[in-house]
């Protein structure tokens, strides 16, 4: 097992509408990487009209996080 990060980011479409998701990503070995896809997913929600915001990043124990080489 590898220490690895998960993201988390909470879209919300609305009160009205019924409230919103959690995105979690898969582990990322680097920080930077799971910071990165916060950016991107917060990003695509305001492009489709949801109020995002930053869930945290946890660190967790992973047998196959997502390498850093793998995304260069």
């Amino acid at each position: 097992m590898t220490r690895a990060y998960i993201a988390r980011v909470e879209a919300r479409t609305g009160l009205l509408l019924g409230g919103g998701r959690v995105h979690e990503s898969y582990p990322f070995e680097d920080y930077r990487d799971a910071v990165a896809w916060t950016d991107t997913i917060i990003e695509g929600n305001a492009v489709a009209g949801r109020d995002a915001m930053y869930g945290g990043i946890r660190m967790v124990q992973a047998e196959k996080p997502i390498l850093r080489k793998e995304l260069v």
